[in-house]
């Protein structure tokens, strides 16, 4: 979408179902038919880029350079990305290693 001043901004919303996996024992073998072991959460995450493109002259050619920022996970949501599928572990299907908030900067040349 087009902002003030040449501004522009691309929200996404990306909801699905969580993927499915398989138990395993200690040993590592499976427990039960393959990927009936349960699924992740509910991923969701909104995302959001915004940018603004300048014109500047590069070798006697007029180029575009795009400088922006983007953020990925906004609020902050509970994405894990991995789950302990090991049903002798201690923490058995317990749900790790979300990525929180990030910040990216964006400086792009376009010829």
């Amino acid at each position: 979408m087009k902002l003030l001043w040449g501004v522009r901004w691309a929200p996404v919303l990306d909801v699905h179902s969580g993927f499915p996996f398989s138990l395993v024992d200690a040993r590592q073998f499976f427990v039960g038919p393959r990927n009936q072991g349960g699924r992740y959460p509910v991923f969701a995450s909104f995302d959001s880029q915004v940018w603004k493109d300048f014109k500047i002259k590069f070798r006697g050619k007029k180029r575009t350079v795009r400088i922006g920022v983007k953020v990925f996970n906004i609020f902050d949501h509970f994405n894990p990305r991995d789950v302990q599928q090991n049903i002798d572990a201690a923490d058995a299907l317990g749900f790790y290693n979300s990525r929180g908030r990030i910040f990216r900067g964006k400086f792009s040349i376009e010829y």
